[in-house]
């Protein structure tokens, strides 16, 4: 399942799901078949199964925080930012890394709190610099703040930091959502 959702692998979806769910019937124990079966299925919008995944996952093992991140990701996606925010500050006390910073950002900004997304992408940045997530962060407060000059700022920045992160699909989601905030189709 890891093999086939890789760049290697094509992002092959079904194939990861059919290997993850073979994984877990023949192991139901194994953390890694749970949590990688949950990533998969949040990535295709089956977010109350990717949160039955997660759920199982850090049942079995309540030491992994990035099952539980990614769980509180699917919570963000659901609109359930209230437990989103609650599992990511968690995490972010505990583990800070740089997709829990910007997992915290996002919820703020779903909820309003535009001050406190800045101010938690200005320091998840400083601890984890060159992460193209922070300048897309930026760049939807700049958009929703008006700043369509500073919103091409920070969009030029996330695409000179492509490299730096693993999933950039996420940071081009921000782009987009950035370009069509000021009125704008990008490049």
């Amino acid at each position: 399942g890891r093999i086939a959702w890789s760049a290697r692998g094509g992002w092959d979806h079904g194939r990861a799901l059919a290997e993850c769910a073979a994984a877990v019937r023949a192991r139901p124990g194994l953390h890694e078949a749970w949590h990688r079966l949950g990533t998969v299925l949040c990535h295709v919008s089956l977010f109350e199964e990717s949160s039955a995944c997660f759920a199982r996952a850090y049942a079995i093992n309540p030491h992994d925080l990035s099952s539980y991140a990614i769980w509180g990701f699917c919570r963000y996606l659901e609109g359930r930012l209230d437990e989103a925010v609650e599992i990511a500050e968690r995490v972010w006390s505990e583990s800070p890394s740089a997709w829990v910073g910007y997992e915290l950002a996002l919820c703020r900004i779903r909820l309003g709190q535009m001050d406190e997304a800045e101010r938690l992408a200005a320091i998840a940045a400083r601890q984890f610099p060159g992460t193209a997530l922070f300048y897309s962060i930026r760049a939807i407060l700049a958009a929703l703040g008006g700043d369509a000059e500073r919103a091409r700022s920070e969009i030029e920045q996330v695409s000179r930091h492509s490299r730096q992160f693993n999933h950039y699909h996420h940071a081009q989601y921000d782009v987009a959502t950035s370009f069509a905030q000021i009125g704008e189709r990008g490049v």
